[in-house]
Parts: C-alpha cells; sequence; structure tokens
C-alpha cells in the first residue's frame, strides 16, 4: 500500500504532514464497506475532519458515506446532480483544487 496526501493544521503550514493515501489493489479496497472510511483509519483520523479528491461516481459516493468532505476532479465522466449535491465543491483541476485550499 502506498500512502498520499496531505494533512495540515489550520494556520500552521509547518505543521503540514505528508502521507500519501492509495490503493495499489483497488479490487481487495473495494471489498470492504466503506473504502473512504477505511483509508482515515489508516490514517488514524476522523473522516469529518479529512479532504477527498475523488474523480469517479463511487470514489465521492464511498468518501461522501464515510463523512468526509468531497471535492470531485471529473476525469472521464462529468458530475450528475446526483454527485454534484455529494461534493462540497467540483473542481475543473488540481490547480483549482490547490489554490481552493490555499486561500
Amino acid at each position: 500500500m502506498r500512502a498520499g496526501g496531505s494533512l495540515a493544521c489550520p494556520g500552521h503550514p509547518e505543521d503540514l504532514v505528508r502521507l500519501p493515501v492509495s490503493i495499489i489493489d483497488p479490487v481487495r479496497l473495494a471489498r470492504r464497506a466503506s473504502p473512504a472510511a477505511h483509508r482515515c483509519h489508516l490514517l488514524g483520523v476522523e473522516p469529518r475532519l479529512c479532504l477527498a479528491l475523488e474523480d469517479s461516481y463511487n470514489g465521492v459516493r464511498s468518501a461522501f458515506a464515510a463523512g468526509m468532505m468531497t471535492i470531485m476532479v471529473p476525469d472521464l465522466l462529468e458530475p450528475t446532480v446526483e454527485i454534484r449535491d455529494l461534493c462540497v465543491h467540483v473542481a475543473q483541476d488540481l490547480h483549482e483544487v490547490g489554490r481552493l485550499i490555499l486561500r
């Protein structure tokens, strides 16, 4: 398993912690009831304190079900009305996400 992503303490950019979270074996992870909740467990962080960046409908649904704030960055499929309602934001690309986070 690889790790990925970043956790930051608001107002304290020097406390930025880099811990990538991605899954090499998505088939094994997909068997879990909530893959997103499992990722939070691996980080030792409550889902409500996590921001999920997702590009798929199922990823958005999993993150939302886990209680995570979710930003969709569409890749192959544009978000439907249902998917938009599950996201705190839909970004055009990762540059936009970076600008949102650094505000």
